[in-house]
């Protein structure tokens, strides 16, 4: 999904705990996360159930893995 607000006040207006930041640009739902594997400089590489890949940005990856239980 594309959207132009900014993504803090969307995630807001979710409101809802299986979805968490992963980047600057992203937000994905962990009932779709399939797989999270190493990538370049401390990101990770989230593949998603629609076979969607998006970058975790090391920024976030311990508040992924903190929602996780990890």
């Amino acid at each position: 999904m594309t959207s132009k607000e900014p993504l803090i006040h969307f995630r807001q207006r979710l409101a809802n705990s299986d979805f968490v930041q992963v980047s600057k640009h992203a937000v994905l739902n962990l009932n779709h996360l399939i797989t999270l594997s190493d990538s370049f400089s401390g990101n990770m590489t989230a593949r998603l159930t629609n076979q969607v890949k998006t970058e975790v940005s090391r920024k976030y990856v311990k508040s992924l893995m903190a929602s996780l239980g990890v």
